[in-house]
């Protein structure tokens, strides 16, 4: 496919950005707006990856709003059991409005990298766009618990300038025009193409 991000699957092995305040200010647009333009069409590609893969049990990590988790559900097998979770009170809020109280989805807030959830409790793990805001290597070793043998790991994050000419535009009109502070942050999540984590090995082993 044509790649605005990277996309990465293995047969996986191996601190959070708080972002509630952050998501409270913008959930709303960020679903309204941004989400049809940037995300959708992604979603749906990782949505249709995991469901050839026909798990019985998946989780989805930074779920958001649910625009992945909307095309999981309606690609997986009816009795999949579908977790979603995300760090966001206000995102997990609007995420639930767009399922039925029978369909077979669980929405809770957790944290990427201390996942409630036991050991090898999952056949596949999906991170779109959310990798950015967590610490790499305590994530993945989350991920990699909670799968099973055998399980995969999906996650999506940026490519490079080339590929991204409108994060690259809004990325230095901020730069350009916001406070000091928005430069001392410095926010990796904004870095392209992201420094995705070098160390996987196959659960397998």
């Amino acid at each position: 496919m044509s790649s605005l991000f990277i996309f990465y699957q293995f047969h996986f092995a191996e601190g959070y950005l708080s972002m509630t305040g952050y998501a409270d200010e913008v959930v709303i647009p960020y679903d309204r707006d941004l989400g049809p333009v940037l995300f959708d069409h992604y979603g749906l590609d990782t949505a249709q990856r995991i469901a050839e893969q026909s798990p019985r049990d998946v989780l989805e990590i930074a779920a958001g709003t649910g625009i992945v988790t909307r095309h999981l559900r309606n690609l997986l097998a009816k009795d999949t059991r579908l977790t979603a979770i995300d760090v966001s009170d206000s995102m997990m809020d609007l995420a639930r409005t767009k399922f039925l109280p029978n369909e077979q989805v669980t929405f809770q807030n957790a944290d990427a990298t201390a996942l409630p959830f036991n050991n090898e409790a999952f056949d596949a793990v999906v991170c779109q766009f959310g990798s950015m805001f967590f610490d790499q290597k305590t994530a993945l070793h989350e991920a990699y618990r909670v799968l099973r043998r055998g399980g995969r790991y999906l996650f999506r994050v940026w490519d490079s300038e080339r590929y991204n000419p409108f994060a690259s535009l809004s990325f230095e009109v901020s730069l350009r025009y916001l406070s000091n502070s928005f430069r001392r942050i410095h926010p990796s999540f904004c870095l392209i193409p992201f420094p995705a984590t070098k160390s996987i090995r196959s659960k397998n082993s």
